[in-house]
């Protein structure tokens, strides 16, 4: 493993985060406090506008938890531990900016728990995703299995929990697990083209529609509208809002301010 246990790069506003502990790339305490680090200090650069996470060496995405540490659970608690797990992940969708997850490979336990924090997940045909933790005795407890439902709905959110089944690319894309399936070698340009045509989006936009997004989802459907009428209120003050109807009227493109 590297001595860097988050491998960073930068492309103009974007910025990829490599799990680097190939080539399963496990999650251990070293990768939780990395990417909490990255995740708080790119948060706060204006000029990053998308964040993209994937695992090193080129194989697999992750394999989830670092067995090896499983010590840690002693010396922390069990609670303590996931605490600072659910922290990470919550944070990860909670960002400002968009964050992508680029699949390849393995994407399990963990791995997948880290990848539905995302708000994009993008995988390529070598992917497979599952949440194999029934089969150690143990459950998905970094907030999968919250998460997997909402992403997949309850008839196939359960069966993952409880087959410990993996799943391929085309079952992922078919039950909404992942945005696209792109071909081999195609998936850190595809990653790149949807945080390009992100990062060219009005930054307030991106943010107040994601929080209405998540905020709205277990609301009530009055409340929900009420939430919502409310974001747009703030929204159309924005002085991004006024410089987007301009540009389209002007035919030009917009100079977003975050503002």
């Amino acid at each position: 493993m590297s001595d860097n246990p988050i491998a960073e790069h930068r492309t103009g506003a974007l910025v990829t985060l490599g799990l680097q502990n190939p080539p399963y790339n496990p999650i251990g305490v070293a990768q939780v406090a990395g990417l909490r680090e990255a995740m708080t200090r790119l948060g706060d650069e204006r000029g990053v506008r998308a964040v993209l996470i994937t695992g090193a060496g080129g194989k697999h995405f992750s394999v989830g938890a670092n067995l090896k540490e499983a010590d840690q659970v002693a010396i922390v608690g069990s609670r303590d531990f996931c605490a600072e797990r659910h922290a990470l992940y919550q944070q990860i969708e909670d960002m400002s900016k968009p964050v992508v997850a680029a699949i390849r490979g393995y994407c399990l336990g963990g791995g997948l728990e880290l990848a539905l924090a995302c708000h994009f997940r993008l995988a390529d045909a070598t992917a497979q995703l599952g949440l194999p933790e029934v089969d150690l005795g143990a459950a998905p407890m970094w907030g999968g299995a919250y998460r997997i439902v909402r992403a997949v709905g309850r008839a196939r959110g359960l069966e993952m929990l409880l087959s410990g089944d993996m799943i391929d690319a085309e079952t992922a894309l078919k039950w909404g697990l992942v945005n696209q399936v792109v071909p081999l070698n195609n998936l850190e340009s595809a990653t790149m083209t949807l945080a390009r045509k992100l990062a060219q989006k009005s930054p307030l936009a991106l943010q107040m529609g994601k929080q209405a997004f998540y905020n709205t989802s277990d609301m009530e459907f009055g409340k929900a509208l009420e939430y919502s009428n409310e974001m747009f209120a703030a929204l159309c003050v924005t002085q991004d809002a006024t410089e987007g109807i301009n540009a389209f009227l002007e035919k030009r493109k917009p100079v977003w301010q975050e503002k």
